[in-house]
């Protein structure tokens, strides 16, 4: 598998990974998930260099990965492509900025998600377990109460 893999684009992985571990401070949960966003793109690609990126590229890219399924078999969540889309954005907008390759920022921005996505993936789907009225009484019969502090 290791043959599928374009050697000018590992180079630039490595430093732009060395640049945001060291230079951005970045931890390393978030370095290894910058990694694998990274090389997810690249398997989505068929690793074509980064210098062929065009608007088609990032079209592409972003329809594949709202199609992926967990191994559930459900759909990836909004915020994985969110998260997935802005850290290959990251990738491209630091390869832009170093001159690493010739690239419109306008192609980059189409890496974006989308602003339903944004929006989806900003919304909490956790529920709050709230108490009920028996727990809070039961709360206040055995909290301490004996001097005004504690009251």
């Amino acid at each position: 598998m290791t043959a599928n893999f374009n050697p000018q684009n590992e180079r630039l992985r490595h430093q732009f990974l060395k640049v945001c571990r060291h230079a951005r401070g970045y931890s390393e949960a978030t370095v290894d998930q910058l990694a694998r966003s990274i090389l997810d793109f690249e398997k989505l690609t068929g690793f074509q260099s980064f210098a062929d990126f065009d608007e088609d590229t990032a079209i592409a890219y972003k329809d594949k990965l709202r199609s992926r399924k967990t191994k559930a078999g459900k759909p990836i969540s909004v915020a994985s492509v969110r998260t997935n889309l802005l850290n290959v954005k990251r990738l491209f907008e630091w390869l832009s900025d170093q001159g690493k390759i010739k690239i419109n920022r306008e192609q980059i921005g189409f890496l974006n998600p989308s602003k339903a996505e944004i929006a989806m993936a900003k919304t909490s789907v956790t529920e709050k377990v709230i108490p009920t009225l028996a727990q809070c009484s039961r709360l206040l019969e055995i909290l301490p109460k004996q001097t005004p502090i504690q009251r």
